[in-house]
């Protein structure tokens, strides 16, 4: 428990740090605008409510239902004794967890029916940072292709359509990009 203390204490300053950090901050904030009140709305940090709330007892429960052995992907790489080695080492590290599969994700609704705008004031920042986007496809979808490649070519560096227009020929900004995320 005490190890678990220093730890939130740790991540308690990270919380804080990222309060100051704009590119972060405007990027969480987008997310809970698009995504509202489900895992993919939420700061993957947490917040420091729900810090206080988790213990090591809830920490062990989270482990014991999300960690199952069926899930375990294993990427190895470099100087490798033999094959059959790995497999055998991998399987006795893993053979505590449970068989079966976890319960998978839930289900996201990124529907919107209006624009929803929202503006963090920072009197002292040195600049402004501007997130907008839309929910698009799925991960199931066939047009996430399409969208990869358009993300590609529009905003994914220096070469990029964003960069070359907005910073490059009109020097309007220090810094831009596209992404895209086909998460639910």
């Amino acid at each position: 428990e005490k190890d678990f203390d220093t730890e939130r204490k740790v991540i308690l300053e990270e919380l804080a740090m990222y309060e100051d950090d704009l590119p972060s901050k405007s990027g969480e904030v987008f997310h809970q605008l698009i995504y509202g009140d489900n895992s993919l709305g939420r700061r993957i940090i947490g917040t420091a409510e729900s810090l206080g709330r988790v213990g090591k007892p809830e920490m062990e429960e989270f482990r014991r239902s999300k960690y199952k052995s069926k899930d375990v992907v294993v990427v190895l790489a470099g100087k490798i004794k033999s094959e059959g080695e790995v497999e055998s080492l991998t399987e006795e590290l893993f053979k505590s967890l449970p068989g079966e599969v976890n319960g998978g994700f839930a289900q996201v609704n990124a529907e919107q029916g209006q624009p929803r705008v929202e503006v963090l004031p920072k009197a002292k920042a040195e600049q402004a940072n501007l997130v907008m986007g839309f929910a698009a496809c799925d991960r199931f979808s066939e047009d996430k292709y399409a969208w990869q490649v358009v993300n590609l070519i529009l905003g994914v560096g220096f070469t990029s359509r964003l960069f070359k227009k907005i910073r490059e020929e009109m020097g309007l900004c220090y810094s831009i990009g596209s992404s895209f995320s086909a998460y639910h």
